[in-house]
């Protein structure tokens, strides 16, 4: 005799009140102990701004002793991922996350509006067209106005049309063997307007209201209030908000920018809490920024090649500084691990 099949049922949980389950929490703990992977061999520009090239020594040298000392070098990179995670709190990571969706939305639709020169991938089967300007379709919008959108993949029969972002943009790769850099610019903008091109380097920000007041910022209980959220206690930033663009994201874009060929960098910053939002710059490439760069960049390559730290183009002046106390390599650096009473220990101030 068969006998039916019996229905697998999830336990019933009774409560007596309604409780707040903190799922919040829940979150942004797990997000936050996860540890960041370490970047690719090389610069990236994103870091040069506040590139120590002592720690690069050390970071590197690590990363290529794995093979020869694997315990000594693996927990010494162990140490450099786990500052690195710490720097980013759980939330800051579901911000960055958030970014990254925004920076996405902002190509394709520059994209389809053709401005946006480069490689494309279909959202659906992953074929990849370009470098040209996105495949698109004349489509009939309000009013019988012609309006452009993202055009069927003749590899998937058209199934990227699914998605609301049909092509994906392919960040331009940005490589200089000489110096070391490797990153990724958010795109090659083209834009004509009358009898002119501008050809620039495209750099997308999203920023919270923090950064959107560009210097005047509200107080925080304002800014949590619009955002939703609440800061842990006690923290406060670490200094005011700065004006677009700020210094380290010129530096960035002025690299792009520089190995590009192209004379200037568009930033386009938007508004987490209101992505219609954007403010928009247009700057020639710094280039001090792009030569400080290329001078640590040179002090950190130096350093490797003769193998022994550039003691002398360290980022920290003092053994004392946060930054130096917080750094993997601070003894190492220091030749002595910092101490508790730094500031009132004359000793501690002879550097080795």
């Amino acid at each position: 005799m068969q006998q039916a099949p019996v229905e697998a049922t999830a336990p019933v949980l009774v409560q007596p009140n309604p409780i707040n389950l903190r799922l919040n929490r829940m979150v942004t703990d797990r997000v936050g102990h996860l540890r960041r992977p370490p970047r690719g061999r090389g610069f990236h520009p994103s870091s040069l701004h506040r590139l120590c090239p002592v720690f690069h020594y050390y970071e590197t040298t690590a990363r290529d002793r794995l093979s020869v000392i694997p315990a000594e070098s693996y927990q010494f990179m162990l140490t450099c991922a786990d500052a690195n995670t710490r720097k980013f709190s759980g939330a800051l990571k579901l911000e960055f996350a958030v970014g990254d969706a925004i920076h996405q939305l902002v190509q394709y639709q520059l994209g389809a509006a053709g401005v946006l020169w480069g490689k494309w991938a279909c959202a659906s089967c992953g074929a990849k067209v370009g470098p040209s300007w996105m495949p698109r379709v004349t489509m009939q919008g309000v009013g019988d106005q012609p309006v452009y959108d993202g055009a069927p993949c003749v590899q998937c029969n058209g199934r990227n049309r699914r998605s609301k972002q049909s092509w994906i943009y392919l960040e331009p790769s940005i490589k200089d063997e000489k110096w070391g850099v490797n990153g990724k610019c958010d795109g090659d903008l083209r834009v004509t307007r009358k009898d002119v091109t501008y050809r620039c380097a495209l750099e997308i920000k999203s920023i919270n209201e923090y950064g959107w007041g560009e210097g005047k910022r509200k107080s925080w209980a304002d800014i949590a209030l619009a955002e939703g959220w609440t800061p842990p206690e006690g923290w406060v930033p670490e200094a005011p908000s700065k004006p677009l663009p700020k210094d380290e994201h010129v530096t960035q874009a002025s690299i792009y920018a520089h190995l590009l060929g192209v004379p200037f960098v568009y930033f386009v910053y938007v508004n987490k809490n209101q992505v219609s939002k954007w403010k928009e710059r247009m700057v020639p490439v710094d280039q001090a920024a792009v030569g400080k760069a290329v001078q640590t960049m040179t002090s950190a390559n130096r350093g490797l090649e003769l193998g022994q730290p550039p003691l002398e183009a360290r980022l920290c002046p003092d053994i004392r500084e946060d930054t130096a106390r917080e750094c993997p390599a601070c003894e190492l650096c220091w030749g002595k691990a910092p101490a508790a009473n730094f500031w009132s220990d004359e000793e501690a101030l002879r550097a080795p």
